[in-house]
């Protein structure tokens, strides 16, 4: 039986096989990034002295393929297609970043968890939202079909001379443009969107109520939508009614009219056990649901 390679040594086999795969490349090295909810993964990086734009490849779920049974070579064929595919022909060109004229028109923000981010919030500006966070990220074209995205810190505030108002006031303006709103009937979205276990997490709400799904036409970090000027007050409208918000992922939200017959606290408890049993650790938003209230204007948990 052959023996399974440590993580350590799986990562410094992928190096001396993306070196002699890569020989014309300055640096080939594995470093720790900080992605959502404080999750650090290890991120492949091959230098080149004629890019400018470095893609990450990362490893963590290769190595989790190898114990299942993976063969090396496979892998190593799928981080090389995944290297490949991201160096597509890119309509953004790094020094931009350093024009804040030239990107200003491109900065949205994201809603993140709060707590859970910390180490992050402390080196990216925020605007902070009820017990969550508005960050902000700079959205690119890498071709005709795919886009990115990179995250604003605060090196760069100071290297623009701008701040987080400034930055909230763009992003307010950009993300209900460049990531337009779409509130879709629950049911309508399940094949689509969800994933099949999710039509079952809420089966004590009645069908007699309608359900919606609120996300951005992107369906990517789509939950910052309620953050948008004038959005929960056009759901209020629609529904003709409070409703409560189901934080589903960071990339989407669930609103369910007051009028169905279950509880913030029943909602809450079906978000924990969502959290803990479907989601990946770095697509969960919150640990509870929240409740808006359309006369005041306000959501409280």
């Amino acid at each position: 039986m052959t023996q399974v390679m440590t993580y350590p040594d799986f990562k410094e086999y992928i190096i001396s096989q993306m070196s002699d795969r890569y020989p014309d490349a300055d640096d080939i090295q594995i470093r720790s990034v900080l992605k959502n909810n404080g999750l650090m993964l290890d991120g492949l990086t091959i230098h080149t002295k004629d890019r400018s734009l470095i893609p990450t490849i990362y490893l963590n779920d290769f190595y989790t393929e190898y114990q299942k049974g993976m063969h090396l070579e496979q892998i190593l064929q799928h981080i090389q297609t995944a290297y490949g595919n991201n160096l597509r022909a890119s309509a953004f060109c790094p020094d931009d970043f350093c024009d804040f004229e030239k990107i200003k028109d491109r900065i949205v923000f994201r809603l993140i968890n709060r707590q859970e981010n910390e180490t992050l919030l402390g080196d990216v500006p925020f605007i902070p939202y009820l017990d969550l966070a508005l960050v902000f990220c700079v959205l690119v074209e890498l071709d005709t079909e795919q886009s990115g995205s990179i995250m604003i810190h605060h090196s760069h505030l100071s290297y623009w001379n701008v701040d987080e108002k400034q930055l909230f006031a763009y992003a307010k303006i950009n993300s209900a443009h460049l990531l337009q709103p779409e509130c879709t009937p629950l049911e309508d979205m399940v094949e689509s969107m969800l994933r099949r276990d999710d039509a079952k997490l809420f089966p004590s709400l009645s069908p007699a109520f309608p359900m919606y799904i609120l996300t951005n036409n992107n369906r990517s970090y789509g939950a910052g939508v309620i953050c948008y000027p004038d959005v929960l007050e056009s759901c209020a409208e629609k529904l003709e009614d409070d409703f409560y918000i189901i934080p589903s992922s960071i990339h989407e939200v669930i609103i369910v009219p007051s009028q169905a017959d279950v509880s913030l606290n029943i909602l809450s408890d079906m978000v924990q056990e969502v959290n803990q049993t479907q989601l990946a650790r770095e697509e969960v938003l919150s640990d509870h649901a929240y409740y808006y209230d359309r006369k005041a204007n306000v959501v409280r948990y």
